[in-house]
């Protein structure tokens, strides 16, 4: 009998606190920018819906929590709705009034207000990782192989006990974390390594074996699996400014990973039905914060870095979509027109509460031992 999973309310003591730090740093940072260029801040709401609990500080700021937990926002002066498409009313504003009105500030500020959002979980990421490795040390296998399954995409390939892995499709691998995360991506694909034997620097493709993988709930997932293990295991204890270091290229990494997933999603390598929703999510931070407090901090600021991430994306209604808009404009030298820009923006929300609902839908589905879409 496998072990059993977290409780339904241990799971949501656990799930509701996180999102809710997540979303808070991701708002603060846009809020913060925008009060340091003299944007009014009309609504910090965590959550969606109806208010739950609010009060106004003395900025005219309305801070709540809404009865939809799953996300929040910052609604300026001159927002039309919590997406921050500008309201008709923008056009008809007095001086003082433009004045203090997101949309009226020049397009590099408005840029600057947008990015501060991601920039936040970056920061908060930085601030856990780095503290994780200032106070507990780093520790590491390096890319050198220890052991070879039988039958394996290694042992096929011809790599050896002893091979150390210096890079794989392009990509540079000093750890074998590093080779494991470019590698459990790449289920049945050929992919160029490079290595070093005796000293020898040696190049071979390998194609990368297929694992199936069951979850808690009977769900299949397809892993590339390359079939080795590491050989020593290494300790570092960097330092304050090293930390800061291990904790930025921990970053980086993750958003390799990120970016590799979203593009295997786009050139149709990986099903939609792989990605997990809110439920899913919440299933993982009770699991994880039953392993111990670093491996639940570890996993929230992987969270906070994916969060940061995806609202980077160019699709309207995310800061990343805000990001283009700003960039079409400053090229073209004026906005979209007023019409055009509600349009861009309908777009936007209806595909991201259309993703939204499938992934909810989808993880509903596996907690009855089903999937929408197989791997």
């Amino acid at each position: 009998m496998g072990a059993e999973g977290p409780g339904f309310l241990y799971t949501l003591a656990v799930f509701l606190p996180s999102l809710t730090l997540l979303v808070f740093i991701h708002e603060l940072g846009h809020f913060s920018v925008a009060r340091y260029f003299g944007v009014k801040v009309d609504v910090f709401s965590i959550g969606f819906g109806k208010a739950l609990w609010s009060r106004k500080d003395k900025h005219g700021t309305r801070w709540q929590i809404a009865s939809i937990p799953l996300g929040g926002y910052v609604k300026f002066f001159g927002d039309a709705s919590s997406a921050s498409n500008p309201s008709a009313e923008v056009a008809g504003y007095n001086a003082e009034e433009r004045s203090v009105s997101y949309h009226c500030k020049p397009v590099y500020q408005r840029a600057l207000i947008s990015i501060a959002g991601p920039l936040a979980n970056f920061a908060l990421a930085l601030v856990i990782y780095s503290g994780l490795f200032l106070t507990y040390g780093d520790h590491y296998a390096p890319s050198v192989i220890g052991t070879i399954v039988e039958e394996s995409a290694a042992e096929k390939s011809g790599l050896l006990v002893g091979d150390r892995i210096t890079e794989i499709d392009g990509q540079e691998v000093n750890r074998f974390t590093e080779m494991r995360n470019i590698v459990v991506l790449e289920a049945g694909r050929t992919l160029d390594f490079v290595f070093v034997r005796n000293g020898e620097q040696m190049a071979k493709p390998i194609e990368i074996g297929t694992m199936l993988q069951k979850d808690r709930y009977g769900n299949l997932y397809a892993y590339g699996q390359l079939g080795v293990g590491a050989s020593t295991l290494e300790s570092e204890y960097p330092g304050f400014w090293g930390s800061i270091g291990a904790g930025g290229r921990k970053i980086v990494g993750d958003i390799q990973m990120m970016y590799t997933t979203i593009k295997q999603l786009i050139l149709g390598m990986r099903s939609i039905g792989d990605l997990g929703g809110p439920v899913s999510l919440a299933a993982i931070l009770g699991q994880v914060a039953q392993a111990g407090f670093v491996t639940f901090l570890t996993f929230l600021a992987i969270i906070s870095v994916n969060l940061g991430f995806v609202n980077l994306l160019p699709i309207p209604a995310l800061d990343g979509g805000h990001l283009m808009l700003y960039g079409v404009e400053a090229i073209k030298g004026s906005p979209l027109n007023q019409r055009a820009t509600e349009y861009v923006f309908m777009a936007g929300a209806l595909f991201v509460m259309s993703l939204m609902a499938f992934l909810i839908v989808n993880d509903i589905f596996k907690l009855t031992g089903n999937q929408l879409l197989q791997p």
